[in-house]
């Protein structure tokens, strides 16, 4: 399932500009890593704050919903910004823009795809949810990210970004921590479910019972 996933997005994503031109596509790309990135920064501290403000009512499904709200509002500014900047669409020579505009193509599908992927540990879903194929139990740094870990390439992304001897000063992000953190979040929505569905079973035991 969790595979399908990813191979849809992936997919969808790839056939939505491998008809764009190269630099269309070299913009994309770029505009898709910053947003996730940007996201991903910011989306912790504004659940917090949304939390607190609802009074914990939507604790497990705001992760999710801030992340993906902040990305497309990044995606939308940084497009905007883009074609203010940059209105005239940059000409490449003939070879380059013919196999070079599918190949950043193919390229905004896979960030597309480990956006996604990453986007699933944040959902409220069971903690071994898709066969837990996201709680890496051989570590983050297992060698199957080509192929079925695309959110370790991006958790990988974002130690880059917020390495403090790299890119970023935010303070060092550990993949690995981030990851078993959501996956104890999963396990607590999971007794969470439960005790709500034994909860409404007793009341509805009860109206029977009357």
């Amino acid at each position: 399932m969790y595979i399908a996933i990813v191979a849809v997005v992936f997919v969808a994503g790839w056939a939505m500009t491998v008809r764009e031109g190269l630099w269309h596509n070299l913009l994309l790309l770029c505009h898709l890593i910053l947003a996730g990135i940007i996201a991903f920064g910011f989306y912790q501290p504004l659940t917090v704050l949304a939390d607190e403000a609802s009074g914990g009512e939507y604790t497990y499904v705001l992760d999710i919903l801030i992340f993906w709200a902040l990305f497309a509002l990044s995606i939308l500014l940084l497009k905007t910004l883009g074609t203010s900047l940059s209105p005239t669409k940059v000409k490449f020579l003939h070879p380059l823009e013919v196999y070079g505009g599918p190949v950043f193509g193919l390229l905004c599908g896979v960030a597309l795809a480990s956006i996604t992927a990453m986007s699933i540990h944040l959902a409220p879903l069971p903690k071994d949810t898709m066969g837990g194929a996201i709680l890496h139990e051989g570590g983050v740094d297992s060698p199957s990210i080509v192929n079925t870990s695309p959110d370790l390439a991006f958790l990988g992304a974002a130690e880059i970004f917020s390495d403090p001897a790299g890119l970023g000063d935010g303070g060092e992000f550990d993949a690995g921590l981030w990851v078993d953190d959501y996956a104890d979040r999963r396990e607590r929505f999971e007794g969470v479910m439960a005790a709500a569905k034994a909860a409404w079973e007793l009341k509805a035991s009860r109206s029977e019972s009357r």
